[in-house]
């Protein structure tokens, strides 16, 4: 090379060099491949990392954060608790179980026809087979006749007496009722609506006996689910080396958690069936979930999601503990809409203080106090994925929530290579059970009151 080509080549190389130093330049790139095709040349402007990853994507390594962030369940409550109590055996795909409440106190006047003297009528009620001959029943919306004032008091629910129990209604006659002047009480008009309260037996002087009654269980019937989940990973992908610490410890961690969020789902929401798999001609019992449990034989209760008033707020825990005999402390499982609903009345805001948050089996639960009984309220994560549950709440009564077993729990590792199946690890989660809620009444659903908008969008 001669003294002025390589002086040529010089003066070609510089401005790049100081634009390089600079780190400036706008010029496009000449990029060429090397003499001997290996390694590329770029003229015309510095080397950038945007032309280095354009050119050469493989030749600037990345850092890699090795940590897997493990996304922590606070999906499963009820399968927790379930977990955590302890559950009851069942050597059956299918069982049945009784249930029954106290003897009923409460019932209404669907007609009234007074007797020829007076003293005397029979009282038609809606549920008749609550009431036997010697009851004492009252009627708080009726007036019974005030002897010292001589007139009827509003003040004195009347009473009356069940001579007998009869086809046509109850035969009755009047504890407290306006005196006829022959040792008799008449007596006054009962209209159809009217609530009527069993209070006692009244027996008569003389009686050594009294209506018998005997109580009969309902029977109800629940069906197994099994749950089923598996992991598998060829003998290649374990012994190969791996970029992160992924293992098949992590692997079943992550099995785990995946099947008891299907667990808690199921328990939630699934409908209870017996039926024939079309492709493998096996049978398969699917279980019964709290939410159609509820709705079968549970309370339904309705609130103006538009307007959740304080009013609102009271006459929902006065239904919820009232007239169920359930315990005086439940659980209260609310979608993130019906929280901010909460939050926006003036009591329940004012005693969700930090005293009020307490820790149960892993979760934390925000205690509120009514005057009727104690709810302990948890914002399920899962009611905000599943279509209309955002605005709903579930209330269950611990006490009468149980779980049945069939096969608890367990891991199974299958020898597929030794069988000549497949050259891999695998493992198998079986679990066989199913959710039972006990005395319904005992369990509500609180959901948005149906407005005239979404009749006609249903319509």
């Amino acid at each position: 090379m001669s003294k002025n080509e390589f002086i040529q080549i010089l003066t070609k190389l510089v401005p790049s060099f100081i634009l390089a130093l600079l780190g400036g330049g706008t010029a496009m790139a000449d990029v060429t491949d090397g003499v001997e095709t290996v390694g590329r040349h770029i003229t015309g402007q510095p080397l950038e990392t945007d032309v280095t990853r354009e050119e050469a994507p493989d030749f600037i390594e990345d850092p890699i954060d090795a940590e897997i962030v493990k996304m922590e369940q606070s999906a499963t409550p009820i399968d927790q608790l379930t977990r955590t109590a302890k559950a009851r055996p069942c050597k059956g795909m299918r069982y049945e179980y009784y249930s029954i409440d106290t003897r009923a106190i409460l019932a209404n006047v669907t007609g009234f026809t007074a007797g020829a003297t007076g003293i005397t009528g029979t009282l038609v009620v809606d549920i008749p087979g609550i009431f036997d001959p010697t009851d004492v029943i009252m009627l708080p919306e009726v007036a019974g006749w005030n002897y010292k004032t001589g007139a009827y008091d509003e003040n004195m629910p009347l009473n009356l007496y069940v001579v007998e129990n009869g086809t046509t209604g109850l035969t009755v006659q009047a504890v407290n009722g306006e005196p006829d002047g022959s040792g008799g009480y008449l007596i006054p008009t009962i209209d159809a609506g009217v609530q009527i309260v069993r209070l006692s037996h009244a027996a008569s002087e003389g009686d050594v006996q009294t209506a018998p009654y005997a109580a009969l269980p309902t029977k109800e019937s629940q069906y197994m689910q099994i749950f089923k989940s598996q992991s598998l990973e060829s003998s290649i992908s374990l012994e190969s080396q791996h970029e992160v610490r992924w293992e098949r410890s992590e692997q079943d961690e992550y099995l785990i958690r995946c099947m008891r969020k299907e667990i808690e789902l199921t328990y939630w929401f699934g409908q209870k069936g017996y039926f024939r798999n079309e492709n493998t001609k096996r049978m398969v019992y699917t279980t019964e979930g709290i939410i159609p449990q509820i709705l079968k034989s549970g309370q339904v209760l309705e609130y103006d999601a538009d307007n959740l008033t304080e009013e609102d707020w009271i006459d929902l825990c006065k239904t919820i503990f009232s007239g169920n005999s359930g315990s005086s402390d439940r659980m209260l499982f609310c979608g993130s809409g019906f929280v901010a609903r909460m939050a926006k009345i003036p009591s329940v805001q004012k005693r969700l203080d930090a005293t009020s948050v307490e820790k149960v089996v892993g979760y934390t639960w925000h205690k509120i106090v009514s005057d009727f009984g104690v709810l302990h309220r948890f914002m399920h994560p899962l009611f905000d994925q599943v279509p209309g549950f955002t605005d709903m709440a579930v209330v269950i009564d611990r006490q009468y929530l149980n779980k049945y077993v069939f096969r608890s729990l367990a891991t199974t590792q299958l020898a597929l290579k030794e069988a000549g199946i497949y050259d891999g690890q695998s493992k198998v989660l079986t679990e066989i059970s199913s959710i039972c809620l006990k005395y319904g009444k005992c369990h509500a659903i609180i959901k948005p009151a149906e407005t005239e908008e979404t009749e006609d969008e249903a319509d």
